[in-house]
């Protein structure tokens, strides 16, 4: 599968809101409720064109929150007026401006910084706080330099039982799997950290978890991976820290083997609807968000980004200008020997692909029926 070329530079009065209106057309109502697709319209308004981004929707009946995820590039960010009059997106403001300089700690270990913006914040015109998620270059010595890259997170010094809660996550589990993210939940006022361990194998996390000192109930997280390790290909596990190890642990499900993925997926999904976790039609418009928005042809009508014009006219010899939706992860969440809910997480982004790359991927989403068979004549 191809990774997307970047979107390049967004004309200045653009906003998320551009990219967002492409692939609405593909959100159905057993993930996206009126008020939180509402929600959604307002907020990318006051975001920038910024294309990789996430929608987190929960997956059980009746639980219709929508949480956006936006990554963020290293470039100056400019805020508009309804946002810098925010402390906290002053301080994100202020940790991007520390990301950009080279002397910093987190110039070299911070690869990307995502904002997420929670869908149960409050309701338009009310912008709500981010949480923040520095995706870290574990190769590059991000384990050393932990407690700092934490200082710079929550731009204080870190609390004592924090840093104490840190240095034993790193020497019980992170000399031998990497961290992928470090989060600040600073939209929910709280002290802790989120740890986002990656590529943990199946069979470890249990041991893991109980190494960082969270009890698994009944061996609830054991039997779990075991079943799951026949349905997943990687796992990421999370979990907070303050003063020990929060209440909850989460695990990230990923199927990302091209082979017969989509059929693996709808396996997945049946798995959780037999555990009470996913209503059928959610699991359902979940596997039909997978697939390709392009460009439509001239004269053809349809929505297209502005922003995304000097590129199309660039390489429109050479290569499609296409949205790519596909289904990033699923997490569960454990608490006190229960498997209380699981989430999927819908990304789109978008990219230029030659035919030959686009044709690729279209072999990899598609599945038989007339809507993806009609999709791929669009090509």
């Amino acid at each position: 599968m191809s990774t997307p070329i970047p979107s390049g530079p967004p004309q200045r009065s653009a906003s998320l809101a551009e990219y967002f209106r492409v692939v609405e057309p593909q959100f159905e109502s057993a993930l996206f409720s009126n008020a939180s697709r509402t929600k959604l319209q307002f907020l990318t308004t006051k975001l920038p064109p910024l294309s990789k981004s996430i929608l987190e929707c929960r997956l059980t009946e009746n639980a219709d929150q929508v949480d956006l995820s936006v990554s963020i590039p290293r470039a100056p960010l400019p805020l508009p007026d309804a946002l810098s009059s925010d402390p906290i997106w002053r301080e994100f403001q202020a940790i991007c401006a520390e990301w950009l300089d080279p002397s910093s700690t987190i110039h070299r270990l911070v690869k990307e910084i995502w904002i997420e913006l929670d869908g149960a914040g409050p309701m338009p015109p009310h912008v709500p706080s981010p949480n923040l998620f520095f995706a870290l270059n574990w190769d590059a010595g991000a384990r050393e330099h932990l407690h700092k890259i934490a200082r710079s997170l929550m731009r204080r010094p870190v609390p004592e039982a924090l840093a104490r809660s840190l240095l034993e996550v790193k020497n019980d589990v992170l000399h031998e799997v990497p961290l992928a993210h470090l989060g600040a939940m600073l939209a929910r006022a709280s002290d802790s950290l989120r740890l986002v361990v990656s590529r943990a194998p199946g069979a470890k996390i249990a041991d893991y978890i109980e190494q960082i000192g969270w009890r698994d109930h009944g061996a609830l997280v054991r039997r779990t991976m075991s079943q799951l390790q026949l349905l997943v290909d990687e796992f990421y596990f999370d979990f907070d820290v303050r003063d020990g190890v929060g209440p909850r642990v989460f695990v990230e499900c990923f199927v990302k083997k091209p082979a017969r993925r989509k059929e693996r997926w709808v396996a997945f999904f049946d798995y959780l609807a037999a555990q009470g976790l996913c209503h059928p039609a959610k699991g359902k418009a979940a596997l039909d968000w997978m697939g390709i928005n392009r460009k439509p042809a001239a004269g053809a009508g349809g929505i297209w980004p502005a922003s995304l014009c000097w590129g199309d006219e660039l390489l429109g010899a050479l290569a499609t200008s296409v949205f790519i939706r596909d289904i990033s992860h699923v997490k569960l969440a454990f608490e006190a020997g229960k498997l209380l809910e699981a989430k999927v997480y819908l990304s789109f982004e978008h990219g230029w692909l030659d035919r030959r790359k686009l044709l690729e991927m279209f072999r990899c989403y598609t599945a038989t029926g007339s809507g993806a068979d009609q999709e791929k004549k669009n090509v």
